[in-house]
């Protein structure tokens, strides 16, 4: 009887072992899916509203026949305003 509890208690705790490890990996497993289920959802959410986004400017566009408002230039400064300033080039003024 002794040598049967004595073979036993290796092969228990191996099992215990491995049903631990193996559970140990599909929480990890259901983990990750639930973590990349989230991050799906979110980025569809997303790209839902900037297509409603980009819908609602085209229809509002359309109401407008299509004119867009008017760029703006940028201004420049001028070159010798630049050089006035300290902003021309090397260390000498």
């Amino acid at each position: 009887m002794a040598a049967d509890a004595a073979l036993q208690d290796p092969v228990v705790t191996a099992a215990f072992s491995l049903a631990t490890l193996a559970l140990g990996a599909v929480t990890l497993g259901v983990a990750y899916l639930s973590l990349a289920s989230w991050n799906d959802s979110r980025l569809e959410a997303e790209e839902r509203k900037r297509a409603d986004q980009a819908d609602a400017s085209r229809a509002a566009a359309s109401l407008n026949g299509g004119a867009r408002a008017p760029k703006v230039p940028k201004r420049r400064v001028k070159p010798a305003l630049t050089a006035a300033r300290g902003g021309g080039k090397g260390f000498s003024k």
